[in-house]
């Protein structure tokens, strides 16, 4: 909880220097969407659920998914720049914390990990 916030009880977390509330006055929970949820974003999907937020989650691995879940992260698997977007939960959260690496092993790095960034931006 912020300290702000303490005496009228609203809750709400940071989120890159950006405050993110936990409901809001409509009584929806509020969500934010983690592309990338490996050695970096977990931690990060897992502290936010802590906190309360609905938080939805991306990784390519389908053997990921049900960890995710277990974790308490709606998951979603999403194949960058050129998998499917659907109409996932992922796409509707009002906060996005991009977070895929270039990975450097990959031969065509310079040009596709531009075009993930790109595909994310769009939606």
């Amino acid at each position: 909880m912020n300290d702000r916030n303490a005496e009228s009880g609203e809750k709400s977390g940071w989120v890159g220097g950006t405050e993110i509330p936990l409901v809001f006055p409509t009584g929806q929970k509020s969500s934010l969407s983690i592309a990338g949820c490996g050695w970096l974003g977990m931690p990060l999907a897992m502290q936010m659920v802590e906190l309360g937020y609905l938080v939805h989650g991306s990784t390519t691995s389908q053997g990921k998914l049900a960890m995710l879940e277990k974790a308490g992260i709606e998951s979603t698997l999403l194949e960058l720049p050129d998998g499917k977007i659907d109409d996932s939960p992922f796409f509707t959260s009002g906060t996005y914390v991009i977070n895929i690496p270039p990975g450097r092993r990959n031969p065509d790095v310079m040009s596709r990990y531009p075009k993930s960034i790109e595909v994310i931006l769009r939606l």
